[in-house]
């Protein structure tokens, strides 16, 4: 059910000048009203290209009956350009009676799936360079672009540990870290 308030609150925070009150007043009023079936859509998130597809084309008229026959929460959007991902998603949302949740990988900017985006380095490269700006920088970039495309929940940062024993960009700080986090003597963090 959290992901079902969660839709909800941001669906009931689209309207301007409501106060926290209002908000949680309208969500109450829209959950009450849903089926068990519209709640049960509400937990379904299907992955979706970004690229083009014409409003007859399979992969549009398969989200069109997600959205209508479902009325699936959200959509998990991945590779394609900038513009058909938000030509896409501003179509659904208009069709979709509850605002959905869009999520993405963008781990290391909306590049890695969208071409024509700013591309960063993985973000073992941000992290060598020392420089937390460096990081909040390509966080902030990322939040921009996503949210322009129409994305509301970026799977970014991420704290990957690099404990492959064959991967050859393995290195002995990493090692060293990776060993500390699984024997729980740190967390990876955030500042």
């Amino acid at each position: 059910m959290g992901l079902i308030a969660t839709t909800v609150f941001f669906a009931a925070t689209a309207t301007v000048a409501q106060t926290p009150t209002d908000r949680w007043v309208k969500i109450d009023s829209i959950m009450t009203s849903l089926t068990v079936e519209e709640k049960v859509g509400q937990l379904i998130m299907p992955w979706l290209l970004g690229s083009y597809s014409a409003e007859n084309g399979e992969g549009f008229t398969e989200a069109i009956r997600w959205i209508d026959e479902m009325g699936i929460g959200g959509l998990v959007i991945s590779t394609g350009t900038p513009l058909s991902a938000a030509a896409k998603l501003n179509a659904f949302q208009r069709r979709s009676k509850i605002p959905m949740i869009v999520t993405a990988d963008f781990e290391y900017g909306v590049a890695m799936r969208m071409k024509g985006s700013t591309g960063f380095p993985q973000p073992m490269g941000i992290g060598a360079t020392g420089r937390e700006l460096d990081a909040y920088q390509v966080g902030r970039i990322t939040a921009l672009e996503a949210r322009a495309i129409g994305v509301h929940w970026t799977f970014s940062p991420v704290a990957d540990l690099n404990n492959n024993p064959a991967n050859p960009r393995r290195i002995h700080q990493g090692r060293k870290r990776s060993r500390s986090v699984h024997d729980g003597k740190t967390l990876p963090r955030s500042r």
